[in-house]
Order: C-alpha cells, then sequence, then structure tokens
C-alpha cells in the first residue's frame, strides 16, 4: 500500500502536530522546566592555571586537594579512549589501503593488456602504446605504495593496542600500589631523585 501523506494512513485526527510524529504518538513537552539531578551533569572543566603562578589547590575527587603542577593533563580514561581510536582508524586504513592495492593490480593489469592488444594494430601510433604501458607501470607502483601503507598502518595499529595494554598494565599496578599503601595519590619518580 502506497500512502502519500502518512497522517492519512491513521487518519484525520492524528494529523501533524508540534512535539508529536506522525505514527507511534510521544509524549507532549513537559509544562514546566526540570530540576538537575545527581549525576546527570558533568563536572565543569577545570581553569587553566598558569604553571608558574601562584599555586592553586582544587578539591580532587578524593576529597583532598592537589596543587596544579601534579595535575596531568589528560586522564587515564582519556587516554585510553585516544589510544584505542587511534588503533582502530589505523586498521580501517590498512583495509582501505589494501583494498586501493587490489584495485590498483586490477587497472595495471587491464593497462598491460591494453598495450598488448594495441601494439597489433597498424593505426595506433607506438606513442600511445608507451603511453598506456607508462600508465600500467604507475599503477603497479601505486599498488606496492598501497601495500606498503597497509604494512605500515598495521604495525601502528597493533603498536597502539599493545600500548594500550602496557598502560593499563602499569597503571593497575600503580593504583593497587597506591591503594595497598593507603595512599590517596602518588607522586612520579622524578620528585624522588
Amino acid at each position: 500500500m502506497i500512502v502519500d501523506d502518512p497522517a492519512d494512513l491513521f487518519g484525520a485526527d492524528r494529523i501533524r502536530q508540534p512535539g508529536l510524529t506522525t505514527g507511534t504518538p510521544g509524549l507532549p513537552p513537559a509544562p514546566h522546566p526540570h530540576t538537575q539531578r545527581p549525576g546527570t551533569t558533568r563536572a565543569a572543566e577545570p581553569e587553566q592555571e598558569d604553571p608558574l603562578g601562584p599555586q592553586v589547590n582544587k578539591p580532587a575527587a578524593t576529597g583532598h586537594a592537589m596543587a596544579a603542577q601534579h595535575r596531568t593533563n589528560t586522564t587515564f580514561g582519556e587516554f585510553l579512549t585516544d589510544i584505542v581510536n587511534i588503533a582502530i582508524k589505523a586498521a580501517v586504513d590498512k583495509e582501505r589501503a589494501q583494498e586501493l592495492g587490489a584495485s590498483l593490480g586490477r587497472v595495471a593489469d587491464a593497462l598491460r593488456d591494453m598495450a598488448t592488444d594495441l601494439v597489433g594494430d597498424h593505426n595506433i601510433s607506438s606513442q600511445v602504446v608507451d603511453a598506456v604501458t607508462d600508465l600500467a607501470d604507475a599503477a603497479a607502483r601505486m599498488k606496492a605504495l598501497a601495500e606498503r601503507c597497509a604494512t605500515e598502518c598495521e604495525t601502528a595499529s597493533e603498536a597502539a593496542r599493545l600500548a594500550a595494554i602496557c598502560v593499563g598494565r602499569v597503571y593497575g599496578e600503580d593504583m593497587k600500589a597506591k591503594n595497598d599503601a593507603g595512599l590517596a595519590d602518588v607522586s612520579a619518580a622524578v620528585h624522588h631523585d
């Protein structure tokens, strides 16, 4: 059944109203503004501070303050998200490069076949045949570059994956040692030299 206007499918009494979709009716807009519930909002981003200026202590999640010079710009969760995204993107790029290499191989083969066919035709200039052969050679070189790119992308993806695993393992060990020692925070080795 073809329906020009979805409202006709449900009858004239269900013609589009603001806040409702055609088909399954939704709830009307709330009559009053809602209050925010705990846990439904993000914490405000920390203000950028001058590392050479006075130390400003901000409470950390544990309820104690940490000097700005000791806080990191990137959290562990942000690092893991970024590194995993790098691994995924590199894996996708590898697949694309492999597909491109395969396509370029087919193009090179087709151009070589074309050049072979043109050699026997006396109406085709040798310059045309040479140009087609050059295109086939160029496609073959591009195929080799695409295959190299695929290999490098695979290496990058694996390296990012291993980095995430290694950093996650060391971070877990550090957090276990911190918790076992009953510490709220840990300091970097540079502070102990």
